[in-house]
This record gives C-alpha cells, sequence and structure tokens, in this order.
C-alpha cells in the first residue's frame, strides 16, 4: 500500500504543470493573456483506485465525457463507458480535479462541450511476480 501511494504521489508531482499568468481586467480575462487555440491540459493527476476493485484484484477503465468551462474548470462530467461500474465513480471524481488552459477564439475563452478522455485503473505489479 506505501508502494501504492508513493507511486501516486510521484505521479501526481509529475504531472503537475503550473497555470499561465492572467491579468485582471474588468471582464475577468485579458484577451491578451489568452493566445488563440483550442484547450491544453494543465494539471492532470493520477486516479484513487477503488478499494473494492484492489481487492479484487480488478484492472479496467472509464471513458468520461465532459465539459470545459471559460476557466478552464471541468464540468458536467458522465460515464459513457466502462468495463467495471466500481470504476465509475472513481473516474468521474478524478476527471472533475483536472484544470485545462480553456479553447480561446478571437482572444476570450470559451466553452467547450464534448470533451472525451479515458481513465485507466490499472493494477501495479508486485516485486514477488517477477521474482
Amino acid at each position: 500500500m506505501k508502494t501504492i501511494l508513493l507511486l501516486v504521489v510521484l505521479f501526481v508531482a509529475a504531472c503537475a504543470v503550473p497555470a499561465p499568468a492572467v491579468q485582471a481586467s474588468n471582464s475577468g480575462y485579458s484577451s491578451s493573456a489568452f493566445k488563440e487555440g483550442p484547450f491544453l491540459p494543465i494539471v492532470r493527476v493520477a486516479p484513487k483506485y477503488p478499494d473494492a476493485a484492489l481487492e479484487q484484484r480488478l484492472e479496467g477503465y472509464v471513458d468520461v465525457v465532459f465539459t470545459i468551462d471559460e476557466r478552464g474548470l471541468v464540468r458536467d462530467a458522465s460515464v459513457i463507458e466502462s468495463t467495471n461500474t466500481i470504476f465509475d465513480a472513481a473516474a468521474i471524481a478524478l476527471v472533475l480535479r483536472y484544470k485545462y488552459k480553456p479553447t480561446v477564439i478571437d482572444g476570450q475563452p470559451v466553452v467547450t462541450d464534448g470533451v472525451e478522455t479515458r481513465v485507466k485503473f490499472k493494477l501495479p505489479r508486485s516485486r514477488s511476480s517477477t521474482r
């Protein structure tokens, strides 16, 4: 369990990228602070493995669809497909923690609907299995 926790902590630390600086304005955004283009991931973290799935030694994935708002926050996440419903809640909780640079059109951040991602749940390989 300590090994899993250590791996998760290391993965989270490696994936964390600071958000770009945004200058304040009356609208809440400065058009010069955003470059034109599609959304980009800023923060992604490792999923919390459901205890019941660990006990049963289950692996799988969950396909999730969600919206990225003008601030780059995830909302309205829902499951499209799942190998086992045991992973669904953990996948939704994970995706809601993601942060993005929002899509920018004409210098303004916009909402992006229908973003899809696959959250994979893979058991760590134990050292004893390689001996």
